[in-house]
């Protein structure tokens, strides 16, 4: 009985050292071993897997650098994005976090964003093959400020590299305006 007592007084009191003592055993390589199977409903963006990177420039005229790393998520029903940018020399910094998962009601993949600046955004995409077989995703949204629509397509090129291209337009019936083109390359992993 006293041994129950000073067990429940440990999980009450003190649930932060038995929180570290249980997950102290396990480490990053542990967890990697553990990785799930992707979904069936997620393989189309399998190829995303991994990590990647940009060099681009805005049609304004901005410089863009930034880095995805894209991982199977929990039981493998989501993939997470982590995405790294820097604005123009300026140092790195993570600017979104994306997790993807498939909505069954709407029977599509939707991605939830979270962006550095605390704003957020749902958006449904929609997946298909091109004529070689590979991914394309396309998705559509206005964001929070409601003044411009923002359409964004990826598409694979290779097994190392995918088109990602962004249009914006002011109204419903307005004309798109490309405002981004750029190849996002896989990162070379270090020796």
């Amino acid at each position: 009985m006293r041994a129950s007592i000073m067990l429940s007084v440990v999980f009450v009191v003190c649930p932060s050292l038995v929180t570290a003592t249980f997950f102290d055993k396990t480490d990053e390589s542990a967890a990697d071993k553990r990785t799930p199977e992707l979904s069936k409903e997620l393989e189309i963006l399998k190829p995303f897997l991994g990590t990647w990177e940009v060099n681009g420039e805005w049609a304004g005229g901005g410089k863009l650098w930034a880095r995805n790393h894209y991982k199977i998520g929990l039981g493998g029903k989501f993939i997470e994005a982590s995405t790294f940018a820097k604005d123009g020399d300026g140092k790195v910094y993570e600017r979104y976090r994306t997790i993807f998962s498939f909505d069954k009601k709407k029977k599509s993949v939707v991605s939830h964003g979270f962006t550095y600046d605390g704003t957020t955004s749902v958006v449904d995409m929609k997946t298909e093959k091109n004529d070689s077989g590979r991914s394309i995703a396309i998705s559509q949204w206005t964001p929070t400020n409601g003044t411009t629509t923002i359409k964004q397509k990826t598409e694979f090129v290779d097994d190392d590299s995918y088109r990602w291209q962004v249009w914006s337009r002011m109204s419903d019936d307005g004309d798109w305006t490309e405002i981004m083109n750029a190849v996002w390359k896989r990162a070379k992993k270090s020796p």
